[in-house]
């Protein structure tokens, strides 16, 4: 059986493409404000970069609200709850964004610094869980081992940058210009490495939900882990067969079909047999 829609396929393989774009929105911003300053000389080209820094941040922002919106509409097609969790803890990382805006308190703001970081890793790697159930379905692509890699270094730089955030936070009391720069430059170097991390996700993502599902898979277009959905199918008994001679072959694969499903208690779409979760209701099957 399929483990995913094609809706949600090609959603998540969309939800790659806009975060390629947002990191290269991102790397141009990093460029505009790192090296383009030195260049200006007038007080008329100062105002026309700060207008550039603001149409290309609301570009990016614009990115990331079609990645949200992707991501939701491949978890509504597959309610799986690593998607779930994906799309929940995104949010959680917006609304922290937003408290920071309205917030002076400084001890607070080192909380919140080292919440987001960490909100965002366990999104990307509830995401990456779901991609590892795909593995076993989806045509062979290196697109896995991306994701992987991607997780991996992901995961350090957000460790690092915990680190780095606390240390820089107790700098700025010193005010030793030395190790603020060098705090600077430290901070800098990981950004450069996590952005690395996303690209690897990103083209990881893009690389596993841009195949076609294999012919092996009968139903393509079915739920996470499910069946057609249950409006479509009945369940009263199939007395058809007392019509039909002993050997006959539509009775056959009836029953030979009904001997690899179940039916979710929850709320009655049929199942496979080795499925966690219902992929109409998300309920989890107990073995």
């Amino acid at each position: 059986m399929s483990q995913i829609n094609q809706t949600s396929s090609q959603n998540l393989y969309e939800f790659g493409d806009y975060m390629k774009k947002q990191l290269n929105i991102t790397l141009i911003l990093a460029v505009m404000v790192v090296i383009v300053p030195f260049l200006l000389n007038s007080l008329g080209m100062l105002v026309l970069f700060a207008i550039g820094i603001i149409i290309v941040s609301i570009i990016g922002l614009i990115f990331n609200i079609l990645m949200l919106v992707r991501l939701s509409r491949a978890k509504n097609a597959s309610p799986h709850p690593y998607l779930v969790k994906t799309f929940q803890f995104f949010i959680i990382n917006i609304i922290i964004a937003v408290v920071g805006i309205f917030t002076n308190n400084m001890i607070f703001i080192l909380v919140l610094d080292l919440a987001s970081p960490i909100v965002v890793l366990i999104a990307w790697k509830s995401l990456a869980d779901y991609v590892e159930i795909y593995r076993k379905e989806a045509p062979p692509s290196s697109g896995f081992q991306l994701v992987a890699q991607g997780i991996k270094m992901y995961t350090i730089s957000v460790s690092l940058s915990l680190g780095i955030i606390v240390v820089s936070f107790f700098i700025s009391f010193t005010l030793i210009l030395g190790l603020v720069i060098l705090t600077v430059l430290i901070s800098f170097a990981i950004t450069v490495y996590s952005i690395v991390a996303s690209y690897k996700i990103a083209n990881g993502i893009m690389a596993v939900f841009g195949g076609h599902i294999t012919s092996a898979s009968p139903h393509p277009s079915q739920s996470m882990y499910g069946a057609p959905t249950p409006q479509f199918t009945s369940h009263l008994p199939d007395n058809s067969s007392q019509y039909e001679t002993p050997d006959s072959e539509p009775a056959t694969t009836i029953q030979t079909t009904n001997a690899k499903q179940n039916i979710c208690p929850q709320c009655g779409g049929i199942v496979d047999l080795e499925a966690k979760f219902c992929g109409v209701c998300g309920y989890t099957i107990s073995k």
